[in-house]
This record gives structure tokens, C-alpha cells and sequence, in this order.
């Protein structure tokens, strides 16, 4: 049996369809520009860790050319589908969990900061536990780690609302699932989240050789930050 799995969400970088919160100030063409941004990012990143396979879960349907040409050849690619983000999360677990793998842990690509030294603490956490949850700020969640599909823990989930880590957290325990919790972090959806990632970046100079792409994109866009 493989050992684990990195399954990362992302969309196709078109303009109107990714980090529309952050329109205004940006257009929707520098959102896009951003988002892409992120993306090359997070898949530099991740590729430092060791003995985990990943897995690129994308969408639209139609993206999948895209992504061949822009993630590195040993990631892997699988669809998503499904009518809500619950439903979508739940197939790619099932999914990639039909190959083999004891555990797997997913993320969003909104947290460009995320980096490999972050994802090596959830597998760790992972190697015990049931399963291991990564907060955010705005009580939602940037990182789930299962060893099994459990498909309860997203089904009729109020997503994108400020109950998803609450709900989570209730379902989990009814469960009585062993669970791990991450250090709570920032996505990057909101003008006041891309003002203080501008900060970071601004005074760490070890982030911005992690985030060359992120980085080049918001000094082109420092007149509307």
C-alpha cells in the first residue's frame, strides 16, 4: 500500500472565475494574474516533500490541458465533480483513496504562505490520528486529513459560511474520530488578507524566494495595495 497523498484543489486561472473577492481593488484580470501566481507557487513548494504523492483535483472540466502544461510532470491529475464543494472534496477522497494510499490530506490553493515544513506537520499528525483539520480565521478550514473516506464530514456542510469549522468539529467528534489541529492560518480572499500578505512579504525576505511568482505579481500591482 502507498504510503500518502497530497490532493490540491485549484481552478483553471480565468478572469471572473477565481479571487473575484479581491475585485475591487484588482480587476478581474489581476486577480487571475494572482491566482495563477499562487498556484506556481504552491506547486514549487510542495514538490520538496518527501514520499507523498500529489494529486492536482481540478476544474473545470475543460482545464485539464492546462494543468498538464503547467504542473510538474510527477503530480498527478484527477477531475472534480460534484454539484457543491462538500460533494466534490468527498469524490477526491474517494478517488485517490482507490489507489492505495493510508492516508491523504487535501488543501485549497488560497494560502500561498502554506509551505512543504507546514504539510510535513499534517502527515505527521496523520501518521496517529484519524484525521487532522487545519483552521482558518474565518472559521472555515485550509487542510483536511483522513486515513478513510468519511463522506459525514462534508454532506450538508453550510459551506462558505463561518459555521464550517464548528460543523466540522461536531461531526468529527460525533464520529469519535481521533482527530489532530493545525495552527490557524489566512487565506487569501479578502482586500484586507492581500494587504497583509503584501506586509509579510515586505519584511520577510526568506517568503519571497519562497514566493517568486506571488511576489513579482503584487509589486506590478503595489498601486492598488
Amino acid at each position: 500500500m502507498k504510503r500518502f497523498a497530497l490532493v490540491i484543489f485549484a481552478k483553471q486561472p480565468r478572469p471572473g472565475s477565481v479571487k473575484t473577492r479581491l475585485c475591487p481593488p484588482l480587476t478581474f484580470h489581476e486577480a487571475t494574474a494572482l491566482y495563477e501566481a499562487f498556484l506556481l507557487d504552491l506547486f514549487d513548494g510542495v514538490r520538496k516533500l518527501r514520499r507523498v504523492d500529489v494529486w492536482i483535483a481540478y476544474a473545470p472540466r475543460s482545464a485539464k490541458s492546462y494543468f498538464h502544461k503547467v504542473v510538474p510532470r510527477r503530480f498527478r491529475l484527477i477531475q472534480q465533480s460534484g454539484k457543491d464543494l462538500g460533494l466534490r472534496m468527498d469524490r477526491a477522497f474517494q478517488g485517490v483513496f482507490k489507489t492505495g494510499y493510508e492516508g491523504i490530506c487535501l488543501i485549497g490553493s488560497d494560502d500561498p504562505l502554506l509551505n512543504a515544513s507546514d504539510l510535513r506537520e499534517a502527515f505527521e499528525g496523520l501518521e496517529k490520528r484519524a484525521v487532522v483539520l487545519g483552521p482558518t480565521l474565518d472559521r472555515g478550514y485550509y487542510l483536511i486529513g483522513l486515513r478513510q473516506p468519511r463522506p459525514e464530514l462534508f454532506a450538508g456542510v453550510p459551506w462558505s459560511t463561518n459555521r464550517v469549522w464548528a460543523e466540522t468539529l461536531r461531526r468529527v467528534r460525533r464520529l469519535g474520530l481521533d482527530g489532530r489541529v493545525l495552527p490557524r492560518r489566512r487565506d487569501i480572499d479578502h482586500p484586507a488578507d492581500l494587504k497583509w500578505l503584501v506586509r509579510i512579504l515586505r519584511r520577510d525576505a526568506a517568503a519571497r524566494r519562497r514566493l517568486p511568482h506571488t511576489w513579482e505579481v503584487l509589486r506590478e500591482l503595489k498601486g492598488h495595495l
